[in-house]
């Protein structure tokens, strides 16, 4: 469907392809939710929490 990860990867392939960058898509998959609960167990769930977000920065980061 696209969303904002897409519209901003868009423009980074159009104007900066010259230096290289790293870029990752954080967001929810398109499809039917097979659990419920609230915010935090969704977040910790699909990789949106904090310290989840920070181990797939850290490894972008080492990742040269």
């Amino acid at each position: 469907i696209g969303g904002l990860g897409d519209a901003v990867d868009r423009v980074l392939l159009e104007h900066v392809a010259k230096h290289p960058v790293k870029f990752h898509k954080f967001g929810v998959k398109d499809i039917y939710a097979p659990v419920t609960g609230d915010r935090i167990y969704l977040d910790q769930l699909n990789g949106l929490d904090a310290q989840s977000i920070a181990r797939t920065v850290e490894r972008i980061i080492e990742d040269k």
